[in-house]
């Protein structure tokens, strides 16, 4: 488009030129909402503040893992995105981005997911990049069932390691503007599926238990389950216990832990180098959905601890939801 600008620092905020509605149409990567959490992520980093300790054992952190048969130097896989059209300002071609998402991802020794776009002619470039590159997820949004077997059967032919659809992607508007169908999925839907490939088979976006056991019952293999993994505690233990049973991987998106920073600053507390642990402390903007965040930090920097004894309190005073849940307005939580 002719414009360029050089940004230190990545934040999201609305006086950024990527974010900002220019010469009549967004340049920046779009989407609905507000954009906060992006945001949020940036302030959270912020948050830390590290000292440099030098003299001490030398160790060499292993963070090796495997998934559906493949060897991951880091258990970090890249979301699946696409729609540079839609999305990215037509920035570049829809499968050099693709490419540059899963060879990235295979030059750090991990997987890249790839997305579904719904631009004309555009629909197969994730499988194009994949033939490209070798290896990597597809991630397919919704579509007619006729439809996705026949692109489950190019990803194999492509070399994928598993293949995926993005439930929640029923509600879509990129691809209702373009005229192009997506549908929700029964059970008998998503198991015709599974059954119609050779590879593992994986659903995205779940966060309620029918949900869940419909795919554990299909024979999925892979849930992608949203923070906090369910409405309440209840039904998070039985969709553990349901995926436990079934042999099926659930993973949910509690990533920083693995971030550097966060990573550092939990071995500085294992080292000694600000003090004993006594007593942790978080503030976020809501428990539910960002204080899965940080509930989950609390016990990576305590070892994982068994919690002996929980006290909280609520008030809702405003209707707020988040994925459909009731979200509290103001919370506490000690533990």
């Amino acid at each position: 488009k002719g414009i360029c600008t050089v940004n230190k620092v990545c934040d999201g905020s609305p006086g950024r030129f990527c974010q900002g509605q220019k010469f009549g149409a967004p340049i920046g990567l779009g989407g609905t909402g507000k954009g906060l959490s992006f945001t949020s992520n940036v302030q959270a980093l912020d948050s830390v503040r590290l000292k440099t300790r030098l003299i001490g054992p030398h160790f060499e952190p292993d963070l090796s893992s495997a998934l559906f048969g493949q060897d991951l130097s880091i258990p970090l896989l890249p979301s699946s995105m696409s729609g540079v059209k839609a999305s990215m300002g037509d920035s570049m071609e829809e499968v050099d981005f693709a490419a540059a998402i899963l060879k990235g991802a295979a030059d750090a020794g991990s997987l890249g997911m790839v997305g579904n776009t719904s631009d004309d002619g555009q629909e197969t470039t994730g499988v194009e990049a994949l033939r490209r590159v070798g290896r990597g997820i597809p991630i397919f949004k919704p579509q007619a069932n006729e439809r996705l077997v026949q692109l489950f059967g190019m990803a194999e032919e492509a070399g994928a390691a598993a293949v995926g659809v993005d439930i929640d992607g029923v509600g879509s508007t990129n691809w209702e503007r373009m005229g192009k169908p997506v549908y929700r999925k029964s059970g008998k839907d998503i198991a015709e599926l599974v059954d119609s490939t050779g590879l593992p088979f994986s659903v995205k976006g779940v966060m309620r238990v029918e949900d869940a056991m419909a795919a554990v019952d299909a024979g999925v293999k892979l849930i992608n389950a949203e923070k906090p993994v369910a409405d309440n505690w209840g039904d998070a233990q039985r969709m553990h216990a349901a995926c436990e049973a079934a042999g099926v991987v659930m993973t949910f998106s509690h990533q920083r832990r693995f971030g550097a920073s966060f990573v550092k600053a939990r071995e500085l507390v294992k080292a000694g180098a600000i003090g004993g642990l006594i007593r942790m402390e978080g503030y976020c903007s809501n428990l539910f959905d960002w204080g899965a965040h940080w509930f989950d930090m609390l016990f990576f920097y305590n070892d994982q601890t068994p919690v002996e004894w929980v006290m909280g309190q609520i008030s809702v005073e405003d209707d707020q939801t988040i994925f459909g849940a009731r979200l509290e307005t103001h919370g506490m939580s000690y533990f």
